[in-house]
């Protein structure tokens, strides 16, 4: 029997698709083509990335979704606001589609869509968390791995950069282990991407863009273009560029996320002497129809990146890549051996001068091409993934663990959890209900030991009473967690003024 896999996804736009998209998308098609899994997806909106599922034959349902932005922003009211995203309408709205799809695993993607992870733990369903952000450090990120813990059974992380906020803080998890955690970088299909017609769609688009087949491209590729993509610090590294090399060409392709950041940009380039060397393009769904064209790519991210798809995409073409040292990206460059293509965050002087020694030398470019395109096969290709996600799946269904509800401020924020933590362990499978047997309204019959029978008649009778009082109580329902110890706490208060009361009369 397949197991059934429901993924969600906290995007689905419709005019471009995002890296976080992409990677969710080619997991589950791996899921269903070689794993065997049932995958579903759910998407806040129809847009390409639900397109692209049917296309894959996955089917999809539509279910917006609010997301929890303040997991990229820990602060110490962390666990309380996502307690509070239990009162919005998306919360039943998610846990009505849980019940109806029954699935054996849930995977929510990015950190920031908690919402699923939530309410697949409160229904007893295996949650995979994958995460494909590095979550900035700061004196509550221990607050962001606490919540992680409490509601995964196991951590994917595209980069160690994206889990490194789960093993700097073990304290977030003091008594019990953590989830199973693991590292799995994106890869692609080769078949899909067209190699064969590469060189022509490398002529095609240069002679669109007017570029003559001598000249040097330099490019820019984000599926969003923002302050933190580092498009301003590409544009004053363009500046510098062409002052040494009057024929290198530079184009940005992407889709503005914040028109204003955008706009300076270009403003930028049109009061400089770049002027007719920059050309700005939109966003291409076809990858294998832009980066052909280009000969070198620049990724000036200025915060940690979780992994950096423009990157890999420029490393599967064969192009050099320079990169910023932002967390995956900087990973990246490591694994392939390309640590002088690495500059300092910001240096945007220092990315000149790496960008020219491969503008001035077609050999080594090159050469570094070849490189590129072999070794990113090796160490990203999709054998080993493959083998990594077998990996991953072998550990996870052998993994069993302790749950052990996250403390918070407030004891009401886990009336979810059960009374006695400590003792539920999870299975790979949603756990049966469990039926009890209906309390009789009659009164039971009490059997009397041969010992108890010994004893005089009033001590039997005045048994026997107080076990029928006890058997016809109505059946109370059992207390939250937080009740019990409100009501223990009470009783032990008037325990210990009886006791005061007795010590005070003698």
């Amino acid at each position: 029997m397949r197991s059934r896999i429901v993924c969600f996804s906290h995007l689905c736009n419709q005019t471009y698709i995002t890296g976080a998209e992409k990677l969710i998308l080619f997991l589950m098609r791996e899921l269903r083509t070689n794993f065997n899994f049932e995958c579903i997806l759910i998407v806040p909106q129809e847009g390409i990335l639900s397109q692209e599922a049917v296309n894959a034959g996955i089917s999809y349902y539509v279910q917006p979704c609010r997301l929890f932005y303040s997991m990229m922003e820990p602060h110490a009211d962390l666990h309380n606001e996502l307690e509070q995203l239990r009162a919005h309408s998306e919360w039943d709205a998610v846990v009505g589609l849980l019940q109806r799809l029954a699935p054996d695993y849930v995977l929510t993607n990015t950190c920031v869509h908690a919402i699923p992870a939530v309410a697949a733990q409160s229904l007893n369903i295996p949650v995979i968390w994958q995460i494909t952000e590095k979550i900035p450090d700061n004196a509550y990120t221990i607050h962001a791995a606490a919540i992680v813990h409490q509601y995964a059974e196991a951590v994917i992380g595209i980069s160690q950069s994206a889990v490194a906020f789960m093993t700097r803080y073990p304290q977030a998890f003091p008594t019990s282990s953590p989830p199973v955690l693991f590292t799995l970088p994106p890869s692609w299909d080769d078949k899909a991407l067209e190699p064969d017609l590469w060189p022509q769609s490398r002529a095609k688009k240069r002679v669109e863009l007017g570029i003559a087949p001598e000249m040097c491209l330099v490019g820019y590729v984000a599926a969003t273009i923002t302050a933190q993509k580092g498009l301003e610090h590409f544009v004053w590294m363009a500046m510098q560029v062409a002052e040494r090399n009057t024929s290198t060409r530079f184009i940005v392709i992407g889709c503005p996320a914040h028109q204003d950041y955008f706009e300076r940009c270009q403003q930028l380039v049109q009061r400089s002497s770049l002027k007719d060397k920059f050309q700005f393009a939109g966003f291409e769904n076809k990858i294998q129809h832009v980066y052909p064209a280009i000969d070198v790519v620049v990724t000036p991210s200025l915060f940690p990146e979780g992994f950096g798809m423009t990157a890999l995409e420029g490393l599967i073409f064969g192009k050099p890549i320079v990169v910023y040292r932002s967390g995956g990206l900087e990973e990246i460059q490591q694994s392939m051996g390309n640590e002088r293509f690495i500059a300092d965050v910001g240096n945007w002087r220092e990315l000149s001068d790496i960008v020219n020694g491969l503008i001035s030398s077609p050999e080594q470019r090159t050469a570094v091409g070849i490189h590129n395109y072999n070794v990113v096969r090796q160490v990203y290709g999709i054998e080993h993934y493959r083998s990594l996600l077998t990996a991953f799946w072998n550990l996870f269904r052998a993994h069993k663990r302790t749950i052990i509800p996250v403390q918070t401020s407030t004891a009401e924020s886990q009336h979810d959890l059960p009374k006695d933590a400590n003792e539920v362990v999870r299975s790979s499978r949603p756990r049966k209900p469990i039926h009890k047997r209906k309390q009789s309204s009659k009164p039971r019959r009490v059997r009397l030991s041969p010992k108890s029978s010994r004893k005089s008649p009033s001590i039997r009778n005045r048994r026997k009473a107080s076990t029928v009082s006890r058997a016809t109580r109505p059946h109370k329902s059992p207390l939250s967690s937080a009740r019990q110890r409100r009501r223990k706490r009470k009783k032990n208060v008037r325990r210990m003024r009886k006791v005061l009361r007795t010590a005070s009369r003698r």
